[in-house]
């Protein structure tokens, strides 16, 4: 902290007084007449900030959820109050002013959640107390050990599973479901992009359907979820078909599209996966079937990389699984005794 006197005969002085919600220094100019003046100035700022810094962590994360709704995404948010009032708040860590809290609190907190949530939340949980702490008191890194993660337990479906789920609303004479799960299945789009949907975006002449939002959780509308998420995907004729002329396709909020598949599987008795899982067995599909390439496949299906298809999306049905088997013995075993 330096006063420097400027060419109007003033002085000024430059406090760091921490950083905004993106990450950014935040620095906060003070001028007076005389270089006593302004140091006295800065001084007095420099006292709020200390008293800022004795706050506790739970309150600075409580700020720094406020900060950061205007600029995150409804999911995300939601996600970060979830972890404030869960893991946050009311807790030993959060009690603990963050000019005082050390790695070692830090690394207690992790060990203590590790035995009650899963590895991807404990991770979750403290990037949000990370970044907090980068915030209010940016002085402060916090090293810590995480628990090993585990692989996802992903079931990708068969066609037939499907079929039975979407009997299921057919029963129910839930058209919106039907359309939901097609526009899955057939062309991997994403819950909030299906919801989202409107007669506009169909082009029935070329077959096929422009990608250009997602509806959040609170049903609000914005871009879809990555810039490589807007596209243009074919669609089947029979689909096509299915398709209202105007207004949504599918009118249901994502939660709800969700909410009510889980219903049906269970009613269909089919193995457990999420509506989301229809995208993995389209990837599949793709892979093993039609032998689409890779880019082709990451392109339809709005992937920011084939790493990511390839790690997470692509899983290997069952059946299929099954035929590969096969077919590796019998290769192997032609060489030897055919």
């Amino acid at each position: 902290m330096k006063a420097k006197k400027l060419p109007s005969g003033n002085w000024r002085v430059q406090v760091f007084i921490g950083k905004d919600g993106s990450g950014k220094n935040v620095m906060r100019s003070v001028t007076a007449p005389s270089k006593r003046q302004v140091e006295l100035a800065a001084a007095e700022l420099l006292k709020l900030k200390a008293a800022e810094v004795n706050m506790k962590l739970e309150e600075c994360a409580s700020r720094y959820l406020e900060l950061k709704k205007p600029v995150v995404s409804y999911g995300t948010y939601r996600g970060y109050k979830t972890i404030y009032e869960r893991y946050i708040k009311g807790s030993k860590l959060g009690s603990k002013s963050v000019s005082r809290i050390k790695s070692s609190d830090a690394q207690k907190w992790v060990s203590d959640l590790t035995m009650q949530v899963s590895p991807k939340t404990v991770r979750n949980a403290f990037s949000m107390v990370s970044s907090t702490m980068t915030m209010f008191c940016p002085d402060t890194t916090l090293h810590v050990k995480f628990p090993q993660a585990a692989d996802p337990e992903l079931h990708t479906p068969s066609s037939d599973e499907i079929k039975q789920v979407l009997r299921v609303f057919e029963e129910e004479g839930d058209f919106d479901m039907i359309r939901a799960i097609y526009l899955s299945s057939c062309c991997s789009l994403r819950r909030g992009e299906v919801a989202a949907l409107l007669g506009s975006d169909v082009d029935r002449d070329r077959r096929m359907i422009r990608i250009t939002k997602s509806m959040s959780g609170d049903g609000s509308i914005k871009p879809p979820k990555t810039r490589k998420s807007i596209r243009i995907v074919p669609a089947p004729a029979q689909l096509i078909e299915l398709l209202p002329p105007s207004g949504r396709l599918v009118d249901l909020k994502p939660e709800q599209i969700s909410n009510r598949f889980l219903r049906a599987t269970k009613k269909a008795g089919c193995t457990h996966f999420r509506y989301h899982d229809l995208r993995h067995y389209w990837a599949t599909i793709m892979t093993y079937e039609q032998k689409m390439p890779v880019k082709i496949i990451q392109e339809i299906g709005g992937w920011s990389s084939d790493q990511m298809m390839r790690r997470v999306y692509v899983g290997v049905i069952e059946e299929e699984k099954k035929r590969q088997l096969e077919a590796v013995s019998d290769t192997a075993a032609k060489h030897f005794f055919d």
